[in-house]
Parts: structure tokens; C-alpha cells; sequence
């Protein structure tokens, strides 16, 4: 049953990247997607990690944000509700916001939004109920490595390596984005 849940998601991760432009033949290109998805279900298959679990539970500084009464497998599952837009093409989007927050460059002097990706997450809004429906949002995934590292009590990055990359001998190329939680 895990091992099915592995390829489901894996199947529903491609045309999400594919939307987006990735190269979805190249696993190097997808690494740091490939790489939260099994982590995590290593960590529920060796129960080390309940999938049944509030993220607020795991990760207290989310409880009063939208995604902190999300199960672990809601946001596994990409099945949040977020009101946040990864629509590449509107300047307005979401995303931007988000990045805007994490960009390491010295903030505009009237820039008042939230500064990193942990304070960006605690200022998305729910939108509708967890677990009905499936929208890939950056943020779930940036949420999920950090449940694997509270899970873990190690670097998240460190976590995939050493679980997944060295067992297998990928190499992928975004591994050191991982390396934010």
C-alpha cells in the first residue's frame, strides 16, 4: 500500500511540473520534489511519522495559519486549502510574495510583508476545507520539509541525501535549496 502511494504521487507530481515548464525527464531537474515525497513516506512506513497528524502538532509556530489544521497527509497529498496563486505569469501572484520574503537581498525600506519563507507561511489564508481537492502550492511542499526536519531532528537536506541520493547515487541539482529547513 506505501509503495502505491509513492508511485501516486509521483505520477501526480509530473504534469504539476510539467505545467510549470520543468523538464520532467530529468530527474536532476526535479530533485528536490522527488526527494520530500519519499522522505516523508519513509518516515510514516517506519513510523517514525503519523500521515493522520495536525501539522500545528509537528510544527507549533503554524497553528494559527492556514495550513496548521492540515494533516500530514493533506499536505502530502497537495490536498490544502491555501488561497495563494502560482500563476508565473500575474506579477500579483502569491508566489512573488513568497519570494519577495525569502530573497536574501536587503528589503526595499517601505517593504513591510513577512521576512523569510517560515514567516510568509504563517500569513496564507485557508480557502475552502483540507482534503478535498489537488493544487501542487509551493508552500505545502516547503511545509512538508519541514515536518521531515522536526521529524528527523536533522537538516532536511541531510535527510534526503543520505535516505534517498546516496542509496541510489542521484545527484540531484537543487539539492542545496533543501537545505532551507
Amino acid at each position: 500500500m506505501k509503495k502505491l502511494a509513492l508511485t501516486a504521487l509521483w505520477s501526480l507530481s509530473l504534469p504539476c511540473l510539467a505545467q510549470l515548464n520543468a523538464e520532467a525527464s530529468d530527474p536532476r531537474t526535479l530533485g528536490w520534489m522527488q526527494g520530500f515525497p519519499p522522505a516523508a513516506e519513509i518516515l510514516i512506513a517506519e513510523d517514525k511519522l503519523d500521515d493522520k497528524k495536525i501539522v500545528a502538532e509537528i510544527i507549533p509556530e503554524l497553528k494559527h495559519s492556514a495550513i496548521g489544521d492540515a494533516t500530514v497527509r493533506q499536505v502530502l497529498d497537495m490536498t490544502t486549502a491555501l488561497k495563494y496563486s502560482e500563476n508565473y505569469a500575474d506579477p500579483k501572484a502569491d508566489i512573488w510574495q513568497y519570494a519577495a520574503a525569502a530573497n536574501p537581498m536587503p528589503k526595499p525600506s517601505d517593504y513591510q510583508g513577512p521576512d523569510g519563507y517560515f514567516d510568509h507561511l504563517k500569513t496564507v489564508q485557508k480557502q475552502g476545507k483540507h482534503g478535498e481537492a489537488f493544487g501542487y502550492k509551493t508552500v505545502s511542499t516547503d511545509v512538508l520539509g519541514w515536518v521531515i526536519s522536526r521529524v528527523t531532528g536533522q537538516d532536511c537536506a541531510q535527510f534526503i541525501s543520505e535516505r534517498l541520493w546516496q542509496k541510489n547515487d542521484h545527484r540531484p541539482l537543487l539539492l542545496n535549496w533543501v537545505s532551507i529547513f
